[in-house]
């Protein structure tokens, strides 16, 4: 199991949390140094960072669980600044956020209480709450994850993937409204999701591709175009048959980037990193993943910055 919990990455810079750790970390990519920037800032409590987000001189971890407060950490000063509460009613799972000019959404991608919380870093405080309508979006009587970890954002529209369903949420930033629009297909939810802005490029957990667009749309299953060796024990299969709604350890593939006409879908279960040039239909595998003993889930970390990506295993 991979002990990163998430990584950022600025330039020559790198910031990352570790699971069941505290401290938020700094590595230069250039040197190699490595430094915890501070220890643990709160005692006595459950606090697990999934989401770490960079804007100016500031980074901003977000919560997961019952420890409902976003950390501002200086990277100037190096120390805590502000701690900015939410008053979320049981656990959140902020797991993804989007940068627009001084505004952070955040997105709480718990399915007990779905909302998009709008961070005005210049006053350092929450301006916005837009709620989710959940009773569409999810059926099971279990809480789990109920959007896919990828978003995307055209001009002003956020848009979101249902996790547990067909639904495509787009959220306009300016006017606040939400939309709700129901993909006929036969996945079973959208575990990933990217878009080249003309197609929407949706896959489920037992990897079942959709390219979809208001014109057309296509399935394919990607198990017929390469082998996927996804290895489960009896014990993972049952619960996955139980189970309802989205599960990362399960699925083939853990998030889809589109860069340079081209898609690659990063592996979690999968033993390769696929790639598709979307002009030619050309099939490649970029590199296969590291055979790993045990759980799996969120093995490889990738980064897009500067045109550039970037894996980590």
């Amino acid at each position: 199991m991979s002990l990163l919990n998430n990584l950022l990455i600025d330039q020559k810079k790198c910031w990352f949390t570790l699971k069941e750790w505290e401290g938020l970390f700094y590595f230069d990519l250039e040197t190699g140094a490595c430094d915890c920037l501070e220890d643990t800032i709160v005692k006595n409590t459950s606090r697990n960072i999934d989401t770490i987000i960079k804007r100016s001189n500031f980074i901003f971890l977000l919560p997961t669980g019952k420890y409902d407060v976003i950390d501002v950490f200086d990277i100037v000063r190096k120390k805590y600044i502000h701690h900015i509460r939410l008053n979320i009613n049981g656990n959140c799972y902020f797991d993804n956020a989007v940068v627009r000019g001084k505004y952070i959404y955040l997105i709480n991608n718990w399915s007990d209480n779905p909302a998009i919380y709008i961070l005005n870093t210049n006053k350092m405080k929450i301006c916005r709450k837009i709620v989710i309508d959940k009773d569409l979006l999810w059926k099971s009587k279990k809480s789990g994850r109920l959007f896919s970890k990828d978003i995307v954002v055209n001009k002003n529209i956020l848009i979101l993937a249902s996790a547990a369903s067909q639904y495509i949420v787009r959220v306009n930033l300016e006017d606040y409204t939400v939309e709700y629009l129901n993909i006929s297909c036969n996945l079973k939810g959208f575990a990933t999701m990217c878009t080249n802005k003309d197609e929407y490029w949706l896959t489920d957990e037992d990897g079942l591709v959709l390219r979809w667009s208001m014109k057309d749309a296509e399935e394919f299953d990607l198990k017929n175009v390469v082998d996927l060796n996804m290895d489960l024990s009896k014990e993972e299969l049952e619960y996955k048959e139980n189970s309802q709604g989205y599960r990362a350890s399960y699925m083939y593939f853990n998030s889809t980037i589109y860069l340079g006409g081209k898609i690659f879908w990063i592996p979690g279960r999968a033993n390769i990193l696929l790639e598709l040039d979307i002009l030619s239909k050309k099939w490649s595998t970029v590199c296969e993943r590291p055979k790993i003993s045990g759980y799996t889930t969120w093995l490889l970390y990738p980064n897009l910055t500067n045109e550039k990506l970037y894996f980590f295993f």
